[in-house]
């Protein structure tokens, strides 16, 4: 029997889908109407290959603010290495940690001359993940997160802003500091080569990607990308990337879950208990900023 002063396993307090939820309404609504507004496809609007079963947008910051991109995806997304190499993704954040075997068994339906390659790729990522990214110059993170109401998420939002802030701060460094990196990056796209359908030269394969990438002037290929996945792209990555914004930004909940819910219009954050966790660390982190602030104009006035 279970004592008084303990909760239970279905309390409210060990059973988040059970407290109410009104607290949040405001932003269920922000994220509700983005669904709406959208098409309601997962691939809708996706940068990935359809093919490869690759969801993945592009979510816009105002780049005078930091000057990389950020995208959000599903795990099949992290080994579209055709994304990656043409949107430059120079990091991965990896939400869905011991999932990402599933890799495996969602493209094992893979057809076509490229099939072998594609699994070969894949197998790879699973044996080691480490050496997949290093030999694409990627930086890469892994956390074993679950999704479950259950589960807190808020126990990864520093180390990953932290992690984030460390990579943006190298990636803006000097472009001539960079050189060396972007002309092994270059000699890496030929490997891309045996994942075409249609059999490309060398310079046929750099050609048709540099096309793709300006094909759409929203996204500069000169801009280094960093892409937070988990296994759907929708509940733990989209938390990740919350509070990443939210810090880097130093923005609030609503601004950066109604402009995550624009961008990926499928319905982001239906684990509500991530919702929270995202608007509890926006809430901490006004208040630091408020209080810096205080002590800058203290100190101007002393």
């Amino acid at each position: 029997m279970t004592p008084n002063n303990t909760q239970s396993e279905g309390s409210a307090e060990n059973n988040p889908s059970k407290v109410d939820l009104s607290e949040l309404r405001p932003l269920i609504e922000v994220i509700d109407r983005s669904v709406a507004t959208g098409k309601g496809d997962f691939y809708y609007g996706s940068l990935g290959s359809k093919s490869l079963g690759s969801s993945v947008h592009l979510v816009p910051i105002p780049t005078y603010n930091i000057n990389v991109r950020f995208f959000l995806g599903n795990l099949e997304s992290a080994v579209d290495l055709e994304f990656l190499v043409t949107y430059r993704i120079r990091a991965v954040i990896n939400c869905c940690g011991k999932d990402k075997r599933a890799a495996l068994d969602s493209l094992s339906a893979c057809t076509g001359e490229s099939a072998a390659e594609v699994r070969k790729q894949l197998q790879k990522y699973v044996t080691d993940t480490d050496k997949f990214y290093e030999d694409h110059l990627i930086k890469y993170l892994e956390l074993a997160a679950e999704d479950k109401t259950s589960y807190d998420i808020s126990q990864h939002f520093e180390s990953c802003c932290g992690w984030v802030e460390a990579w943006v701060k190298a990636m803006m460094q000097p472009e001539e500091d960079l050189s060396n990196c972007e002309s092994v990056a270059n000699d890496n796209i030929a490997n891309l080569n045996s994942l075409n359908l249609k059999k490309e030269s060398k310079a046929e394969a750099r050609r048709r990607r540099r096309e793709e990438a300006s094909a759409n002037s929203s996204i500069s290929s000169s801009i280094p990308g960093l892409l937070i996945h988990c296994g759907m792209g929708v509940n733990r990555s989209a938390a990740i990337l919350a509070a990443v914004l939210i810090r880097c930004l130093k923005s609030t909940g609503r601004v950066e879950i109604e402009r995550i819910a624009k961008a990926r219009p499928i319905g982001i954050l239906s684990n509500r208990n991530f919702l929270r966790a995202v608007d509890r660390f926006s809430v901490k982190e006004f208040s630091k900023n408020i209080n810096i602030r205080e002590s800058d104009d203290n100190i101007i006035n002393y």
